[in-house]
């Protein structure tokens, strides 16, 4: 099925840039949590820091070249316990941790600063796997869970023997959910699934598109969709595209770029399963899906996604190009 050229389509993360926004930690119990991640910068800023607003976009580049390294941010206003306990009195100041222990500061927007000191921060360990704090709530499941109980007999018959499920290692902090209505969460449909009033479907028309980071390169054998209880007045996905290893992917370059599987989805129950040539998904960073219905101007509704294959090691960045 050919796609139409889309109409305005709109990406879950909320903004329209191809660099991902930092993490916002506003309390001292969600700090904490990020502090579980081996290596962490946060960038302590304030909204009326002019200095703040001009380096932050920066810093959102550098996730990309650091991906062993969690970046989280606080604003001082609303987060004045956690600037208080770290003692920062001057914005910005970024301070990186190390195994929950600080282990440097820079204080101003000083580009050469920061980028030397991730680098040392990397030196640490450069075959850290950075760990996400939890999608929800403290109610909620960690985000690197993988199933949940009602799932977990339905998904365990997919996996086959020496294969995993991959979900527990993408980096949300650089995955994306393009054309998605309500500014749905693709973190619901990349972790635990639909719960409650939750949706996730697409706006403007049938397709939706998943750009999905993941911390390690992997194989790739087979992704699973699950469609949603109750569709409504929406409609279940009927076919879909898959590329390897081409960040953030748009609409536009769905049409030019030829995907490595294009195939339906059937489902049998709840579930569909899309098995992949498994030589074309080899040492895979980065897996978009162009999902879309039968129907092209029908919205389509999805409830969950499941990347099962095998993690390999720990991508090492930035630190491969200080090597070269």
């Amino acid at each position: 099925m050919t796609p139409k050229p889309p109409p305005t389509k709109h990406n879950s993360a909320q903004h329209t840039t191809t660099t991902m926004k930092l993490h916002t930690v506003t309390s001292l119990g969600e700090f904490d949590k990020v502090l579980k991640s081996e290596l962490v910068i946060v960038d302590f800023f304030a909204e009326w820091c002019g200095p703040c607003k001009v380096i932050s976009p920066f810093v959102e580049t550098l996730q990309s070249d650091y991906n062993q390294v969690l970046f989280a941010k606080v604003d001082v206003d609303q987060g004045k316990d956690i600037a208080a306990k770290y003692t920062v009195s001057s914005m910005p100041t970024f301070v990186y941790f190390h195994k929950g222990k600080e282990v440097n500061r820079v204080v101003g927007a000083d580009r050469a600063g920061i980028t030397t000191g991730l680098d040392q921060l990397v030196s640490l360990n450069p075959a850290a796997v950075k760990s996400l704090p939890g999608a929800g709530g403290a109610d909620s499941e960690d985000a690197g869970s993988t199933v949940n109980s009602a799932d977990n007999s339905a998904i365990a018959a997919f996996v086959p023997k020496n294969m995993e499920i991959l979900n527990s290692g993408i980096d949300f902090t650089s995955t994306e959910a393009l054309n998605i209505a309500n500014n749905g969460d693709v973190r619901n449909v990349l972790t635990n699934g639909l719960s409650g009033d939750q949706e996730f479907v697409s706006d403007t028309d049938s397709q939706m598109l998943l750009n999905v980071q993941l911390q390690n390169n992997a194989k790739i054998q087979t992704i699973l969709l699950k469609k949603p209880a109750v569709s409504g007045d929406n409609q279940i996905p009927s076919h879909i595209k898959v590329w390897a290893n081409h960040p953030n992917l748009s609409f536009d370059d769905t049409q030019s770029i030829e995907a490595q599987h294009v195939g339906d989805v059937v489902f049998d129950g709840e579930w569909a399963e899309i098995k992949l040539r498994y030589v074309r998904f080899q040492n895979v960073s980065t897996i978009s899906m162009l999902i879309e219905g039968e129907d092209e101007d029908e919205c389509t509704n999805l409830d969950r996604v499941v990347l099962i294959g095998s993690s390999g090691e720990a991508r090492s960045g930035k630190l491969e190009k200080m090597q070269d």
